[in-house]
């Protein structure tokens, strides 16, 4: 679990953009930017990338779909955060 002033990492940015786009089908950027709390210029940072490594795709001009690649991806990072949590519980 995430401390609420820790900066968050490009994994944690990443996952939550994915999950966004998985969770709504096809999202806009607006939408996007409220829910991960990135800035436009920050989010267009992320959408370029994840859109350069074929995890995302633009539909219609307007909204992200996730790819098959993307979805992968995804749950790839859902474990990690798992297996992340369960080893901070260790003591």
């Amino acid at each position: 679990m995430r401390l609420e002033n820790k900066k968050r990492t490009k994994y944690e940015i990443v996952y939550l953009i994915l999950k966004t786009i998985n969770e709504g089908g096809e999202v806009t950027d607006e939408t996007l930017m409220l829910r991960t709390n990135l800035s436009k210029k920050t989010l267009d940072r992320y959408i370029l990338r994840l859109s350069e490594a074929r995890l995302i795709k633009l539909t219609d001009n307007v909204t992200f779909t996730l790819t098959e690649q993307g979805k992968k991806a995804l749950k790839i990072l859902e474990q990690t955060r798992e297996l992340e949590e369960k080893l901070e519980n260790i003591k």
